[in-house]
């Protein structure tokens, strides 16, 4: 499996895995922990997708699926998505400048 090959199935991983998330009830995202890693293997690398909640300081609350292909020395490609949940529990897309600590 080549590395195009492992990007499309961590990409979709990704796409999947925030798609869950959007389906789940907001007080239950707001109560995720911090950090949670979901280790996986794919092409015969061992990967890790992070769930990641991040309260802002006008007290919205951003959700990203992360995971990094790395293919040498820790260089690679790191694919990330995330929403925001405003205080009225509404979703929205993370504005880029949100996910830039992510990517």
């Amino acid at each position: 499996m080549n590395n195009d090959d492992i990007d499309e199935v961590i990409s979709k991983k990704v796409d999947a895995r925030l798609k869950e998330l959007k389906s789940l009830p907001v007080n239950e995202l707001l109560e995720l922990p911090f950090y949670t890693p979901e280790k996986f293997e794919v092409g015969g690398k061992n990967q890790e997708l992070g769930v990641y909640r991040d309260t802002k300081e006008n007290g919205e609350t951003l959700i990203v699926v992360q995971c990094k292909n790395t293919r040498f020395l820790g260089f690679g490609y790191m694919f990330a998505e995330g929403f925001v949940i405003n205080s009225a529990g509404e979703f929205r897309e993370a504005e880029e400048e949100l996910m830039y600590e992510y990517r």
